[in-house]
């Protein structure tokens, strides 16, 4: 961790107290708009609303995860809807009390250093106790439960991707501007993480299970070298470069570099106007519906996975400078 964003932390890399506007889709897509704010006091979402659609045969429930079993909800048959849900910030606390800081996670795991500085940097503190990071609090965390009369496998489907709003980020045109340097602050894209896990039991033992763990952005780097400057389009090839790896610490302390196997990224396609966009390079696997249950006199198969989004704090773009910048992202998931 280079740096925090905290008031008393000028020259803090990381996000600190962070608002969230969030639209999902979820299975034909999953669309967000966040807007990163700087509140020194708090931070709560307004006018904030949530559209599920799904396909025909594919009934959902979407409640808040948390860390505690006891307060772990497990959705009824009511809660199942076909179609399209809306939630809002007004009706789901869960969403509506978003306030992200500074956060590390394997894509399970989540963590908040405690952090100390310096020489005038904020670096992780190994000699106190770290805070596990609190789901909806720190980060987004949501439990997505499926389920049909048959047994389709769910995926993340190729050409995913997170997106800028912004269409320039360097240079005098840049939109949304960074006061701190000549680069548009919708470059923290390129610090956003998203990550799918699944709980599996075996013999009574629960192991959570990684699906996904995907750098949308990896074209994008943040470096203070000669000043601060964004360079973009680092490699098109995967894991060519820190910029493709994923970094974080463990909640022992310690700080990882993950294997390139268990991470994905994305890959430059060209659309039809000649933009360059970065896309989800393959067709990922998040569950299978295999597990039975019945509901009344109805008989489903079921299954249950965990959605996290957030901003990894150990990647370059997790800085002061890039605070209020704003991305869209779109998640493509379709059953088979």
């Amino acid at each position: 961790m280079k740096n925090s964003t905290a008031s008393n932390r000028k020259t803090g890399r990381m996000i600190a107290k962070n608002l969230i506007i969030l639209v999902v889709l979820v299975f034909v897509a999953i669309l967000a708009m966040w807007a990163w704010f700087t509140d020194k006091s708090s931070a709560t979402a307004d006018d904030l609303s949530v559209s599920c659609k799904f396909p025909d045969g594919i009934q959902i429930a979407i409640v808040p995860h948390s860390n505690k079993d006891s307060e772990q909800i497990v959705p009824g048959n009511d809660d199942y809807k076909e179609g399209t849900i809306t939630l809002t910030g007004d009706t789901h606390k869960f969403i509506k009390d978003l306030a992200l800081t500074e956060i590390t996670s394997d894509g399970v795991n989540f963590v908040k250093p405690m952090l100390s500085q310096k020489n005038g940097v904020a670096e992780p503190d190994t000699s106190v106790d770290w805070e596990t990071a609190t789901p909806n609090e720190r980060y987004l965390s949501f439990d997505l439960y499926i389920r049909s009369k048959g047994t389709p496998t769910v995926y993340l489907n190729k050409g995913s991707k997170f997106s800028t709003v912004s269409d320039v980020l360097v240079g005098e045109s840049a939109g949304n501007k960074s006061t701190d340097t000549n680069i548009s602050r919708d470059a923290i894209v390129g610090a956003a993480r998203f990550s799918v896990y699944e709980d599996i039991t075996n013999e009574g033992v629960t192991t959570s299970t990684r699906r996904i763990l995907w750098i949308p952005r990896p074209d994008l780097y943040f470096s203070s070298l000669g000043g601060a400057s964004l360079t973009e389009n680092v490699s098109k090839e995967n894991f060519d470069g820190e910029t493709y790896k994923h970094t974080y610490w463990t909640p022992e302390k310690v700080k990882t570099v993950m294997d390139d196997k268990n991470v994905t990224t994305s890959e430059a396609v060209t659309n039809s106007d000649g933009k360059t966009e970065y896309v989800l390079n393959k067709k990922t696997e998040i569950t299978s519906l295999t597990t039975p249950q019945n509901f009344g006199s109805e008989k489903y198969y079921v299954s249950k996975v965990v959605c996290n989004m957030w901003i990894e704090g150990e990647d370059a773009e997790a800085r002061l400078a890039l605070v209020k910048g704003k991305f869209t992202i779109d998640l493509d998931l379709t059953i088979k």
